[in-house]
């Protein structure tokens, strides 16, 4: 039997598949398995499926370029990414110093735009020692990712087959 991690399953969706960002999360199957209602100051991402995210049930448009590269950030977050790896991942063998220029405006225009589309005033990345870091310590986030994780992890330890089922 092979396991794939879930950080190597979104390597392969980061690459491989050009996120859909519209979605609305009343019809996301997904989301509404996730979620029976939509919890204050919490943000909820989806990035099984294509990518969304969703601020107290309204979409967060960040547009198409600026919300597949929020996916390694926010994936990311508790370790945070390091520069040269998000260059590497980003801009492959581009020049150095424009591909260094290139993500410190995309980083710019992720902060500006989480901001414009309606989340909490804060801040959301941050950079420390080479290292750019999801740190919306201000509200909550939840993951379907994670959250899928856990509901597996819960069924593979669960004693009663009809209930791991």
């Amino acid at each position: 039997m092979y396991f794939i991690t879930t950080k190597r399953m979104l390597e392969v969706c980061f690459f491989q598949h050009t996120p859909t960002f519209i979605i609305e999360p009343e019809k996301t199957t997904v989301h509404d398995n996730l979620h029976t209602e939509v919890m204050e100051n919490v943000i909820y991402i989806q990035m099984l499926g294509g990518f969304s995210m969703t601020y107290h049930g309204q979409p967060v448009l960040l547009g198409k370029s600026l919300s597949s590269k929020m996916m390694l950030l926010i994936y990311s977050r508790g370790e945070g990414i390091r520069r040269i790896r998000l260059l590497e991942q980003l801009y492959g063998d581009s020049d150095t110093e424009q591909a260094a220029n290139s993500l410190r405006a995309m980083i710019f225009r992720l902060r500006k735009s989480l901001i414009a589309a309606g989340l909490p005033d804060g801040e959301y990345i941050s950079t420390k020692g080479g290292v750019y870091m999801w740190t919306a310590d201000h509200v909550d986030v939840e993951l379907d990712v994670e959250v899928f994780q856990k509901q597996v992890m819960a069924a593979l330890e669960e004693k009663d087959p009809v209930k791991a089922v």
